[in-house]
């Protein structure tokens, strides 16, 4: 059923109803440099941006709500929570920053996992080690290869729950996603 203008404004002004957020919860940044330079629309290398001008061009954004999920690596997390909140406090900005990572699986597909922005990233680092990665965000990068042991899909869950963390599946249908080719280590027949 179509509702008027004046019906949707009530609405979206009416803090009783669910308010709609300007959203991106897969920003990648130049903390993980292969990656960011390695898109042919990047205007901007890696190595020339710093997490202020990031910030700054993020807040010249609409958005309100971003996590920050380079791969396997957490590394500009903190430093875009603070400045995200000193923006807040100084009335410069309304963006918060949630800190995440975009697991490479030992089966291949990706994951998102993001916390809320009062996680402690160490945490976060410690997670990503005991799934036996760097957490240097490195192209070759992937769950269990520092460890040397199999680390399946079900055992990233659980880091994440366990740590309060929600996972999300990036795109799903591409060769890095859950739907992706059946090519994946570790994937069964059916």
């Amino acid at each position: 059923m179509p509702i008027s203008t004046t019906e949707l404004n009530e609405f979206l002004n009416n803090h009783k109803y669910a308010r709609f957020v300007h959203t991106n919860l897969h920003l990648h940044t130049p903390a993980t440099p292969w990656d960011w330079d390695s898109r042919e629309d990047q205007t901007t290398k890696a190595a020339r941006i710093t997490p202020e001008i990031y910030f700054e061009a993020l807040n010249r954004t609409s958005l309100e709500l971003v996590a920050i999920t380079d791969h396997n690596s957490v590394n500009w997390c903190q430093t875009l929570i603070s400045l995200a909140k000193l923006a807040r406090q100084e009335g410069k900005s309304s963006i918060h920053v949630l800190p995440g990572v975009e697991v490479t699986t030992y089966e291949g597909p990706h994951l998102l996992a993001i916390f809320d922005e009062s996680k402690e990233i160490e945490e976060l680092r410690l997670m990503i080690a005991r799934l036996g990665m760097s957490g240097r965000g490195e192209a070759a990068d992937r769950v269990g290869d520092k460890s040397g042991r199999t680390v399946a899909i079900k055992e990233i869950l659980s880091e994440v729950d366990n740590l309060g963390g929600i996972v999300i599946a990036p795109h799903v249908n591409e060769k890095d996603g859950l739907w992706g080719p059946k090519e994946f280590k570790g994937r069964k027949k059916y």
